[in-house]
């Protein structure tokens, strides 16, 4: 249960006084409970006067009735005065109904990845809510490779415009013509093209290897509160929606990516307990450029050796 302007946690506040709104202590916006769904017997009521626990047994995790005499003390009790706290043994991310992950929704596969990248552009800090206690790694591999090569068609258009122009400008100087230009060396049309279609294939897997070392980060200190590989990993492919500001010609990569990282970060932090979220975002930002940078050193290596 978060803010959702700021994400503040917001179990276990104070009860209002009778008649105060409910606002978040970080910033001030004011909320309700009823805006919030929870999982039927997982949240703890407590009444603002002598701390006595009811359970919200509705469909939607609230209390029955709303209103209603305290047993222990005879204070009247409503639903907006009081303290919220998960279950024992519930985690806070457990507790609340589960919110809807397009991805995993039915829908045309169009829909489910667009709005899966509206999500994680607009919302990246209720990826983790949306994710729940479910191992969507299978789920995740799948929307990231897609997502990436979608993400990439105009870089790949633009690397295949790029080398048939140099081809026909490279033609023209056997026929002498206006745009003539010498002969060079280094590897044949056919072979260039065949790079710029493979991105197709080798920019999935890259970027997936990046997320893995992310998430493989992360989990070092996330680990102890339940942040493993296989849920960072889910919650940094899934927030990147960003990446597809990579679809912007000539810069949209640049932007795509920086995009992505802080939209990861923002579910990241979302997901580790309060004042725990800078290691494992350090630590998921490092890994991922280091992982960046070794593929782009192959990369770069890789084209030289060709152009000789």
């Amino acid at each position: 249960m978060n803010c959702r302007h700021c994400n503040h946690v917001l179990w276990n506040l104070p009860a209002p006084a009778s008649g105060a709104a409910r606002v978040c202590p970080e910033c001030g916006t004011g909320y309700t409970v009823a805006s919030y769904e929870f999982v039927p017997g997982q949240v703890e009521f407590h009444c603002p006067q002598c701390d006595q626990a009811y359970y919200g047994t509705s469909a939607q995790g609230h209390l029955e009735p709303p209103e209603f005499q305290c047993s222990r003390c005879g204070t009247d009790v409503t639903m907006e005065r009081c303290a919220l706290r998960p279950v024992g043994g519930v985690g806070a991310t457990g507790a609340m109904l589960q919110l809807p992950l397009p991805w995993t929704e039915p829908g045309s596969l169009p829909a489910r990845w667009w709005n899966t990248v509206v999500a994680g552009v607009k919302f990246p800090s209720r990826i983790p809510a949306m994710i729940g206690d479910r191992d969507l790694f299978g789920s995740a591999v799948a929307f990231l490779a897609l997502h990436v090569v979608v993400s990439s068609v105009v870089t790949i258009a633009t690397g295949l415009a790029m080398v048939l122009f140099s081809a026909l400008m490279v033609g023209a100087a056997g026929g002498g013509g206006p745009f003539a230009l010498p002969a060079f060396p280094g590897p044949s049309i056919a072979v260039q093209v065949g790079l710029q279609l493979a991105q197709v294939a080798i920019a999935p897997i890259s970027m997936i290897c990046v997320a893995c070392a992310g998430a493989g980060m992360t989990s070092l200190i996330g680990n102890s509160f339940g942040l493993t590989f296989r849920r960072a990993f889910s919650i940094v492919a899934f927030s990147s929606g960003g990446f597809a500001f990579s679809l912007i010609p000539f810069c949209g990569a640049l932007v795509g990516l920086v995009v992505w990282a802080v939209g990861s970060s923002i579910a990241i932090g979302a997901a580790c307990p309060r004042g725990k979220a800078a290691g494992p975002i350090i630590l998921g930002l490092v890994g991922t450029l280091l992982a960046y940078g070794v593929f782009s050193v192959v990369g770069i290596v890789l084209s030289a050796l060709l152009a000789l």
